[in-house]
C-alpha cells in the first residue's frame, strides 16, 4: 500500500476512546464500521486496518512524548506519593499470546514502558532460580496445594507469553513499578513470605523486600483455611485501613477484555496495546481520584459508627467486657498460631488432613473457576472436579464419624458453608480450643468485629494523609511546569539558542503554547480537589491553600509581561505553529 492515505486526529482520539471503554474491540472491526459508513455516505474506497494499526499506535507514541516533555507522569497515583500504603501483585492468565511462525519482531514504541522488557525478566528469574531450588508439590496451605503458587504450568506449549503480572496501588492505579509501600497484598502471601525469606538468605539485595509487611487479599483469603486467613487477612493486619488488596482484579477484568485481541497480535504490537490501555486506565482514575476519595471517606465515617455499635451489641449478648475482649483477642491469635488441639489415632488424624484438603481445595476451585479460567470447555471440566471432590469429602466425613473417641462432624453444616458463596471457613471439631466455657467460632466473631473497626478508625486517617498528598502533588506539577516555562522563555528573550531538548525558537514557542495550557488544566484540578475535600472535612492550611495562595497561583497573573512580549512578536513574524494537545484540541499561534 502506498503511503496515500491521510487519517484526521479526531479519528485516532475517538478510537483510543473507544478502546478505553470497549478494550475487546478490534481495528479490524473498527475500521469495518468506517468502511460501511463509507458505503452510506456514498464514498469509495476502504481502509486499511494494518494502516490504521500503525499510524495509530504512531499518534499514541507521539501523544505520550508530549507529555514527557509536559512533565506527566501515566502510571504514578498521585495520592500515592511519596508514601503508599498498600500495593496489590496478582498474575493474569487471560493475558497470553499464541505462538505464530515467521512473524517479524519489530521493536515497538513502548516497550519497556509499562511492561518490562523479557530480558529484565528473564535475567532477574534465572538469577532467582539459580540461586534457590524450586521444590515441586511446595505451593500448599495448610494441606491444600495453590496453583497460583506453581512455577510452572504443562498448559503454555502453545503460548509465546503465558500472561503479565501487574501491580496496582489501593485507588485502582496501575504501576510501572513496585513503589515502597507499607503492605504488600496477594493471594498467596502465606507461600510467598517463607519464599521470600530463603531468596533473600542468599541474595542479600532483595532483603529490603523483608521491610515490607505482607497481607492477604480480603477475597482470597476466603479460600484459605481459618487459621491462615487470621493471620495474615489484611483485615488483621495493623495500620492497612480497609485496604481490600483486591483493586487488582477491578483492574484485571479491565485488562481481560483486551485479551480478545491481543493474543493474536505480534509481540511489540501487543506490548504497545497493552500499554495504550493501561495509560487510557490511569487517565480515567486520575479524572475521577478527588470524587473517589471523598466518597470513600464519607462512607468509612458512616461504616465505623455503624460497626462500633454492631460490636457494643454483640459484647452485650455475649456478656464480653473490654478487658475480656482483648483476651479473646489474644486467644484468637494463639490458635490460630497452633496445632490441633489434642492428639489423634494416625486413622483419625490421616481423615483430619483429608477433610480439611478437601474442603480447601473446593473452596479455591470455585473462587478461582472464572478468575483465572476463559473457556467455558474448562469451566466445565472444573465444575466436574468440583462435584466429585465434594464427593469424596463427604464420603471421608462419613469415615470419620465413625471413629471412636472423636467429636462429630455436622455435615449439614459443611454442604452449608459449601453452598454459601460468602461462607467462613470451616472451624473443625478438632481444631476447636475450648478452655473457659467459650468456644473459639464465638471468640472469632467477636475477634473479626473489632478488626474492623480498628481498621475503619485507621482508614479515616489514612483518607486524609492521601488527599493531603494528592493536592501536595498538584502543587509539585505546577512548580515544575512554572520552571520550565521560565527557562524556556528566560532563553526566548536572551536569544541564548540554548533551547531545551535540543528544540528550535519556534518549537520552543509551542512547547510554551502547551505549558501554558497545562498549567492552568492543573489549576483548575487544585481548585476542583480543593472544593471536593473542603465540603467533607473541616479547612487546615495543612489540607487545602488558603484564598490567598490560591490567587497567587492563577496562571495568568503568573506569566510574565516578557512571555506578552514574546506572543506580540510571534504575531510580528507571521509564523503559524500547530500543537496538538491531550485531548485533542488545537492550540494556533499567528
Amino acid at each position: 500500500m502506498q503511503a496515500q492515505t491521510l487519517f484526521h486526529q479526531d479519528l485516532f482520539h475517538s478510537f483510543e476512546a473507544m478502546k478505553t471503554t470497549a478494550p475487546g474491540m478490534s481495528v479490524k472491526a473498527f475500521t469495518a464500521m468506517l468502511d460501511q459508513r463509507t458505503k452510506w455516505f456514498g464514498r469509495t474506497g476502504k481502509v486499511n486496518a494494518d494502516a490504521f494499526q500503525r499510524s495509530f499506535l504512531q499518534y499514541v507514541y507521539c501523544n505520550s512524548e508530549e507529555d514527557q516533555l509536559l512533565e506527566k507522569e501515566p502510571l504514578v497515583c498521585p495520592a500515592c506519593s511519596p508514601e503508599t500504603v498498600a500495593v496489590s501483585v496478582d498474575g493474569n492468565r487471560k493475558l497470553y499470546r499464541f505462538q505464530k511462525a515467521n512473524q517479524s519482531e519489530e521493536p515497538g514504541f513502548f516497550d519497556g514502558v509499562f511492561l518490562s522488557q523479557d530480558s529484565e525478566v528473564s535475567s532477574f528469574v534465572e538469577e532467582v532460580r539459580g540461586a534457590v531450588k524450586s521444590t515441586a508439590g511446595r505451593a500448599m496451605c495448610g494441606e491444600s496445594q495453590w496453583t497460583a503458587a506453581r512455577e510452572t504450568s504443562k498448559q503454555a506449549n502453545k503460548l509465546n507469553e503465558e500472561g503479565v503480572e501487574i501491580a496496582v496501588c489501593r485507588h485502582g492505579f496501575l504501576l510501572k513499578e513496585f513503589q515502597d509501600a507499607a503492605f504488600l497484598a496477594m493471594d498467596v502471601t502465606c507461600r510467598y513470605v517463607p519464599y521470600l525469606e530463603k531468596v533473600s538468605e542468599v541474595l542479600t539485595h532483595l532483603q529490603p523486600l523483608q521491610k515490607i509487611r505482607h497481607c492477604l487479599s480480603v477475597m482470597h483469603a476466603k479460600a484459605h483455611n481459618t487459621k491462615c486467613k487470621i493471620l495474615w487477612n489484611a483485615r488483621n493486619q495493623e495500620g492497612a485501613g480497609t485496604t481490600l488488596g483486591e483493586e487488582v482484579e477491578q483492574v484485571d477484568s479491565f485488562l481481560s477484555r483486551c485479551a480478545l485481541t491481543t493474543k493474536y497480535m505480534s509481540k511489540s504490537v501487543r506490548t504497545d496495546m497493552l500499554t495504550v490501555h493501561a495509560i487510557g486506565w490511569n487517565q480515567r482514575k486520575e479524572n475521577g481520584l478527588h470524587i473517589a476519595l471523598s466518597s470513600r471517606f464519607k462512607k468509612t465515617v458512616e461504616n465505623s459508627l455503624d460497626a462500633t455499635e454492631s460490636l457494643k451489641k454483640m459484647q452485650d449478648q455475649l456478656h464480653c467486657s473490654d478487658d475480656m475482649l482483648k483476651q479473646w483477642v489474644v486467644d484468637v491469635k494463639q490458635w490460630a498460631s497452633s496445632g490441633n488441639a489434642a492428639a489423634s489415632s494416625v486413622d483419625a488424624r490421616g481423615l483430619q488432613i483429608s477433610i480439611e484438603a478437601l474442603f480447601v481445595s473446593i473452596c479455591q476451585k470455585k473462587h478461582y473457576l472464572y478468575r483465572q479460567n476463559d473457556r467455558n470447555k474448562r469451566h466445565q471440566k472444573i465444575t466436574q472436579k468440583i462435584a466429585k471432590e465434594k464427593k469424596s469429602l463427604l464420603d471421608e466425613i462419613q469415615r470419620y464419624n465413625q471413629q471412636p473417641d472423636g467429636d462429630p462432624v455436622d455435615t449439614h453444616s459443611v454442604v452449608q458453608k459449601l453452598s454459601n458463596k460468602a461462607a467462613e471457613s470451616m472451624i473443625w471439631p478438632w481444631q476447636e480450643q475450648n478452655t473457659d466455657g467459650v468456644d473459639i467460632l464465638a471468640k472469632k466473631k467477636l475477634f473479626d468485629q473489632l478488626m474492623l473497626v480498628l481498621r475503619l478508625t485507621e482508614e479515616k486517617q489514612i483518607l486524609v494523609k492521601e488527599m493531603m498528598q494528592r493536592c501536595q502533588y498538584l502543587k509539585d506539577s505546577v512548580a515544575k511546569v512554572q520552571t520550565l516555562l521560565a527557562t524556556i522563555s528566560d532563553c526566548i528573550k536572551t536569544g541564548s539558542k540554548c533551547y531545551p531538548n535540543g528544540f528550535t525558537e519556534e518549537a520552543s514557542k509551542g512547547l510554551i503554547s502547551l505549558l501554558k495550557r497545562r498549567l492552568h488544566y492543573l489549576r483548575l484540578k487544585q481548585q476542583t480537589a480543593a472544593c471536593t475535600y473542603r465540603g467533607i472535612l473541616q479547612p487546615t492550611p495543612q489540607l487545602v491553600e488558603d484564598e490567598g495562595e490560591m490567587e497567587e497561583m492563577d496562571w495568568q497573573r503568573d506569566l510574565s509581561s516578557e512571555d506578552e512580549d514574546d506572543d506580540e512578536d510571534d504575531a510580528e513574524v507571521g509564523t503559524q505553529v500547530t500543537v496538538v494537545i491531550p485531548f485533542d484540541l488545537t492550540c494556533t499561534l499567528t
